[in-house]
């Protein structure tokens, strides 16, 4: 069974059934999936690795990351990983959907959606390919094309290699790890330690509920007895406030 060349449409060689090739026509850099021949495809790496330093940099000062996390962290070197992402169009000349789906499970766990981004995608040859080498996939294309793509009109497919940098960082004897997508800078944080939150919910929950009720309580008896201050009413909502501010002020801290 003779292959066509998905860019030239030159005949391949059946014995091209290494998983990577390159057309002996047009130098287009080429995958075997399944019985198909698909054009592989490079997502151009933009940051250098301290620009991409500095996008975790940022990404730890914000509102998520714990407090003391930027200053404590203990971040080593980054290593640049091409994560190989299967991608198809499916639809007609009017109306088409992208899919896409990892081609390996194992590269890059922190990225679990927005695979390949939109920073443009350019095809790969002989003389566009990147110094490293490029991971070949490990998920087969018929697996995503049983999964995605059944009863769909698929009107192109291909396979895109997409750069990320891997921090690994440690914080407080515990080891995380990070990705920052090398195109656009997104920062891909994966489990990290959070800001805590949590003791603010229950707290101002509790609070609430415990003067709610107290005012209710008293309410009804300064209703019905007029000897009673008038200024205490007055003083649960302040107290709402006050204590509210105050788990604010213990979460922000820590």
């Amino acid at each position: 069974m003779a292959h066509a060349c998905p860019r030239c449409g030159g005949e391949l060689d059946r014995a091209i059934g290494s998983t990577f090739s390159h057309c002996p026509y047009c130098g287009a850099a080429v995958v075997r999936a399944g019985d198909a021949i698909l054009e592989r495809y490079l997502v151009p790496r933009r940051l250098t690795p301290e620009a991409a330093r500095r996008a975790l940099d940022r990404w730890m000062v914000g509102n998520e990351p714990s407090r003391w996390l930027a200053g404590s962290a203990q971040i080593e070197a980054p290593a640049l990983t091409w994560l190989p992402v299967w991608y198809a169009r499916t639809g007609d000349a009017h109306n088409t959907q992208a899919h896409q789906r990892r081609a390996d499970a194992a590269l890059v766990p922190e990225v679990k959606r927005r695979l390949v981004p939109p920073a443009g995608m350019r095809r790969l040859d002989g003389n566009s390919a990147p110094d490293e080498a490029l991971p070949e996939p490990t998920i087969t294309w018929t697996t995503f094309a049983t999964d995605a793509l059944a009863d769909r009109t698929v009107v192109e497919r291909s396979l895109v290699h997409v750069p990320f940098y891997r921090f690994q960082y440690r914080y407080r004897g515990r080891r995380y790890t990070a990705a920052v997508d090398a195109a656009t800078g997104e920062v891909r944080p994966g489990r990290y330690p959070k800001r805590p939150g949590m003791p603010f919910v229950l707290l101002s929950v509790g609070t609430i509920a415990t003067f709610a009720i107290a005012d209710l309580w008293y309410g009804g008896a300064w209703f019905w007895d007029a000897s009673r201050p008038h200024i205490v009413p007055i003083i649960y909502p302040i107290g709402w406030l006050a204590i509210i501010l105050i788990a604010r002020l213990f979460t922000a801290v820590f």
